[in-house]
């Protein structure tokens, strides 16, 4: 079959004859009014009144609302014999009371021929449009307005006309289905329903003040609407047709009425489901219908710490914005800002935050919060002036001073600037990893705010921090291995651990000696290079030699009197001195003159040759009996400290694996992108070896971290390790 939709543009013909002999009856066909539910039909009839077979190759409608239910003719085209008639069937099935026009058209080969197809819609658009089976308890239900709530006369059926004309329905009836016709209510004679109209019908009592045209049947309508289900019926007895019916079940026991939304042709709903105001019934009146959402309080500003409650108040088809009390989802554009807890907001930081409500497919306008933040007196850096050893890493924060003096940590961006890059630089916002002693400036601009610190870079070994390394430092050196009065500040404790084993011990010394000597590693006099466990018990000096050292040596000759011109109030005596070795003992000048200080230390100094290194082979420790302990000679190849983490990415956790090729003190640290500390996962003393730990992915005090990119950090003597993993939730 093949049925096209022909739009003309050749000749539109003034009567219904071809020229070349095609008749088309009727030249206009012009459905009467049906009603909703019902198809109605009529033919266009072709005829060749022509001598010779006609060729018609194709016919169609212009539209989708008239149809042809059957076949007009088989195959690609349709051949007429002279005389011959051929009917196309047609149908309509109106939906409502509009007025309908589509085009009938047939195709020959010379010429095209339209038809006229019209449609008055449906007879009556009088809908059941609300029905009130069960009348709340109580003044509520009170549907009638009479006074008195009564079970059956507070019933109600309204009905509605959704045509464009006024129905005159004297003699319709309205019932449930149980009732026999002779019972049912019947509408007085000509009584009028207009466009869009409505009429209430209640059980009985005497109405009050409902809105359109108002009956009453006698004490209940028909058998009375039952609230465990019935169906509700509106008759045209003249035309014997039903034309509306409503059936329900338990939901019209619900003390609420259920009503048609959209308002007439929508499915029955309760009354009070949203999007009504929540009234429970609305004889008369359509349904309060939200249409729009607003947020009140509108733009308002906040002080860091007030607390707002917003409401959402809806907008009616009809009135003034009225407030509502559905559930609303709220959506915040900084939640950060504006601390939402469902009940109420509180602002948490300063800047400017968008709130918007919704409520199913409606959404409010966006309303503004301007939050206000403190007004400061200045701005400081924190820590302020600062005293750290070389390779430390420090962290900054921004405080605000109020005029009252209290302080708020500024968590707004700010800029940062570092003075001296050759002695320290800024690897994260806030984050100063010190490479070289001297001295710089940390500073921070946030809006016309600056702040400055100072950071003051020592030396490992000096102890006093005036940019040399000499005799008063090892002096002070040994009062901390000694554990004499005062005790070591952070700093004397950080600048006293030269080989970064997290103790002070005769190794910071012997490393000590060997730079105030400068003997550079690695030179033809080498030195030790990674800790070796030395301590004191009592008056005795242990001494273990791990695997991986190497050691120490220098020039003996001149030794003691170098060491004397740097005494200044303080005196270095030697002991003994022969072809191989020298003995050093450190005093201190006390009260009562020249003292050794308690359990001093001797450290013995072998310049014997040792095959494969040149100048000194072994390192003696000596203890306080005179007796000496070696260290073993061992290769001096080094292997590189590393890091790596499996699985990457994870979820939630992670091992991270990592080398240490000498003993020394290691640190595993976490980083997030922006270089902010997330967890320290490790920080002691190791031996050589491969070492594993777990980071679960969480912070410092327990709490999971979020998705994204962080850094593992592996801290060893002079050198990081660093590995990038990546939490994925």
């Amino acid at each position: 079959m093949f049925i096209a939709i022909v739009f003309v543009a050749t000749i539109l013909w003034g009567n219904s004859n071809f020229a070349e002999g095609l008749e088309v009856l009727p030249d206009t066909l012009d459905f009467g009014p049906g009603r909703i539910g019902s198809t109605l039909m009529d033919t266009v009839a072709i005829r060749n009144i022509d001598l010779v077979p006609l060729l018609v190759e194709a016919v169609g409608l212009s539209g989708a609302i008239f149809k042809m239910p059957g076949e007009p003719f088989s195959g690609d085209t349709f051949i007429l014999q002279p005389g011959q008639t051929f009917p196309f069937a047609m149908s309509f099935a109106p939906t409502d009371t509009l007025s309908y026009e589509e085009k009938f058209v047939l195709q020959t080969p010379s010429a095209s021929q339209q038809v006229v197809v019209l449609g008055k819609g449906v007879r009556s658009a009088v809908v059941i449009n609300e029905v009130l089976a069960d009348p709340p308890a109580g003044d509520a239900g009170d549907a009638n307005r009479d006074g008195v709530r009564h079970s059956s006369e507070d019933e109600f059926v309204e009905i509605v006309n959704l045509g464009k004309y006024p129905l005159d329905i004297g003699g319709w009836q309205l019932s449930d289905v149980k009732t026999s016709p002779g019972k049912r209510f019947s509408f007085p004679v000509d009584t009028q329903i207009g466009p869009g109209g409505r009429i209430t019908l209640f059980g009985g009592g005497n109405p009050s003040g409902i809105p359109g045209q108002v009956f009453t049947d006698d004490g209940k309508i028909g058998g009375g609407l039952r609230n465990s289900g019935d169906e509700v019926l509106l008759i045209d007895p003249s035309g014997l047709d039903t034309l509306s019916r409503f059936a329900y079940g338990k939901e019209g026991g619900k003390d609420r009425s259920l009503v048609r939304y959209p308002e007439g042709t929508g499915l029955f709903q309760f009354h009070t489901l949203f999007p009504g105001m929540g009234d429970l019934f609305s004889p008369g009146s359509p349904r309060l219908v939200l249409v729009a959402l607003e947020i009140a309080p509108f733009d308002t500003a906040l002080a860091l710490g007030d607390t707002v409650i917003f409401q959402v108040l809806g907008r009616f088809a009809a009135g003034e914005p009225f407030p509502i009390e559905a559930e609303a989802t709220w959506k915040i554009s900084d939640p950060e800002k504006l601390v939402w807890d469902g009940k109420q907001a509180t602002a948490a930081r300063p800047g400017e935050v968008t709130v918007v409500a919704c409520i199913d497919d409606l959404q409010s306008p966006a309303i503004r919060v301007i939050i206000e933040g403190p007004s400061y007196v200045r701005m400081e850096l924190m820590p302020a002036d600062t005293l750290v050893v070389a390779g430390d890493t420090l962290r900054y924060w921004v405080e605000g001073v109020l005029s009252d003096s209290t302080r708020v940590n500024i968590e707004e961006a700010v800029q940062w600037t570092w003075s001296d890059s050759l002695i320290a630089r800024l690897i994260a916002p806030g984050v100063v990893r010190t490479t070289g002693a001297g001295e710089g400036t940390v500073g921070v601009i946030w809006e016309s705010m600056h702040g400055t610190a100072r950071l003051q870079i020592g030396d490992l070994g000096d102890l006093n921090a005036d940019g040399m390394l000499d005799l008063p430092d090892a002096i002070r050196l040994v009062h901390l291995i000694l554990e004499e009065p005062p005790p070591p500040t952070r700093y004397e404790s950080r600048a006293a651990n030269l080989n970064g084993d997290d103790e002070v011990n005769i190794l910071d010394l012997a490393r000590f000696i060997s730079r105030i000597l400068d003997l550079p590693e690695g030179g033809s006099k080498p030195v030790i290079s990674k800790p070796a466990i030395w301590e004191t018990r009592g008056t005795v000096l242990q001494v273990q030699a791990p695997n991986g050292l190497r050691t120490l040596s220098f020039e003996v000759a001149g030794l003691v009197q170098d060491l004397e011109g740097l005494a200044q109030d303080q005196q270095v005596f030697m002991t003994h001195k022969n072809a191989t070795s020298t003995e050093v003992v450190v005093f201190s000048l006390g009260d009562r003159g020249l003292i050794p200080s308690k359990g001093y230390l001797k450290i013995s100094l072998v310049t014997e040759e040792g095959e494969g290194l040149p100048g000194v082979d072994n390192l003696l420790g000596t203890d306080l009996l005179g007796r000496a302990v070696a260290f073993e000679r061992v290769s001096k190849k080094r292997v590189p400290a590393s890091i790596h983490s499996r699985p990457n990415p994870f979820n939630p956790t992670t091992t991270l694996s990592y080398f240490v090729p000498q003993a020394q003190r290691v640190r595993i640290r976490v980083f997030s992108c922006l270089g902010q500390e997330v967890v320290l996962l490790r920080d002691q003393f190791h031996g050589e070896g491969t070492y594993q730990v777990l980071w679960d992915g969480k912070d410092g005090l327990g709490h999971p971290v979020g998705s994204g990119l962080y850094l593992g950090v592996l801290e060893t003597e002079g050198a990081e390790s660093v590995i990038k993993m990546v939490l994925m939730k």
